[in-house]
């Protein structure tokens, strides 16, 4: 896996906010160089490992992913 890069503090903290109130989200991250997603997600929380930080998420299957951060591309918040 690559070399982490860390986000700003204001991603952070956007992030933080759904997560508190699990406000759904339409992603879109990147996996690996070759494998894209853009889902409706609910996110559900935010942890730190390794120097890393992550997102976990609740897809529109039910199945729980986690993404790196820095993996993000874009996100806006569901109406």
């Amino acid at each position: 896996m690559s070399e982490y890069e860390p986000v700003s503090c204001e991603l952070h903290s956007q992030l933080e906010w759904h997560v508190m109130h699990r406000r759904p989200l339409r992603m879109h991250w990147n996996e690996s160089p070759d494998v894209n997603h853009k889902l409706t997600v609910v996110p559900t929380d935010l942890y730190t490992q390794g120097g890393r930080e992550f997102l976990k998420i609740r897809d529109d299957q039910g199945q729980t992913r986690v993404i790196r951060l820095d993996r993000i591309l874009d996100f806006s918040p569901v109406d």
